[in-house]
């Protein structure tokens, strides 16, 4: 039942929608789903487990004993997720949402330049403006064969 909120949150977060409602709605959700039908399982299935254990005598013990350990691991990682979330729950609660500034995206080809060589700048009276130059990858040289 929490699955679908997981997957809505990596899709959600993947595609830079982070600073969005649907992102802090759905972050809710998880938590919610978490709450209700992970945590409550961490603490009802080894009751029953238990309760029924006469019904496992038929099964080797070797296999019992790894049910057991799996269990154990799937449960410490369900109440270790639900802290994660529960920490961002509470910093999305907690802290002020920071209005981000719409930018024009950067041309990653170009870079800026604020020195230039003299033979780019011109004479050495002139002082060198500000100028996007392209970068320059080297070419690998060939080997000399001695």
């Amino acid at each position: 039942m929490s699955t679908p909120f997981v997957n809505l949150r990596w899709h959600l977060y993947d595609s830079g929608m982070k600073d969005t409602k649907l992102y802090t709605y759905n972050g809710m959700m998880m938590w919610l789903a978490f709450l209700i039908f992970r945590i409550p399982l961490v603490f009802v299935i080894p009751y029953y487990l238990i309760k029924t254990i006469h019904e496992f005598e038929a099964v080797p013990r070797v296999l019992v004993t790894i049910c057991f350990i799996n269990y154990i691991l799937i449960s410490g990682l369900n109440v270790y997720w639900f802290y994660k979330i529960t920490l961002g729950l509470y910093k999305a609660m907690t802290t002020v949402p920071i209005k981000r500034i719409k930018t024009k995206p950067r041309d990653t080809k170009t870079i800026p330049i604020l020195h230039l060589p003299k033979d780019v700048a011109g004479s050495e009276g002139t002082e060198p403006k500000q100028a996007m130059v392209r970068r320059h990858v080297p070419e690998a040289q060939p080997k000399s064969q001695d």
